[in-house]
């Protein structure tokens, strides 16, 4: 494999805890398959979320690692613009501060041998929605999955129109792409991620597009 396979960027804005999740799972990779993915964080917090010392150390870690502060908070979609800018990998991976994979799943290991078998255009990953509901002062935590038939994704994709009426993608962080010069519409709000879904798919064939 070549490097940089991957770009795996992170948005971020004061939420230490979900970016300690994330790079929690990352201590479990394979330190070679590493080298093929690089890790950009874009932070918009008021202060850094990360101290010099932890980014000296995760720079030590990761060889491909990269910590923004940005000075004035950009808001969600134009930091998201901005990390897909700073990539470098023939994939993007756009992951939110509040979501994460189950760290023992070789989550990563798996996408990029599907990179290097299959050349996707676009992965589609599973995702599970977490919802916690308090029953007489005890928390109660259950998993909901996204279960969809691959003739449903077809319908939506080939058709991306279809997505401004329901998105059945979910947040971005469940697909995995081909780097494009494709960005977010800052004009946008309610819709800047299905919007997003309707440019990107007319870009892509579904022949090509992986559901794991």
């Amino acid at each position: 494999m070549k490097l940089l396979k991957l770009s795996l960027l992170i948005p971020t804005y004061n939420y230490k805890s979900g970016l300690n999740q994330i790079l929690e799972c990352l201590k479990n990779i394979n330190h070679d398959l590493l080298n093929f993915v690089e890790i950009i964080i874009s932070d918009n917090s008021e202060n850094k979320i990360l101290s010099p010392i932890e980014c000296k150390d995760l720079k030590k870690k990761y060889s491909n690692f990269k910590y923004i502060h940005n000075k004035n908070s950009l808001g969600g979609p134009q930091n998201w613009n901005k990390l897909i800018t700073l990539a470098n990998g023939k994939y993007i991976w756009i992951l939110h501060h509040d979501e994460y994979w189950i760290k023992d799943s070789n989550l990563i290991e798996n996408i990029l041998r599907i990179i290097e078998k299959r050349s996707p255009n676009v992965i589609i990953l599973p995702i599970k929605k977490r919802k916690i509901f308090l029953i007489k002062g005890k928390k109660l935590e259950i998993f909901q999955k996204n279960l969809l038939l691959e003739d449903i994704y077809k319908k939506f994709i080939t058709n991306p129109k279809l997505l401004l009426k329901l998105n059945i993608i979910g947040p971005p962080s469940v697909l995995i792409y081909k780097k494009k010069e494709i960005y977010y519409d800052l004009n946008l709000k309610y819709l800047v991620d299905v919007e997003y879904y309707v440019r990107l798919f007319k870009e892509f064939n579904f022949n090509k597009i992986i559901i794991v």
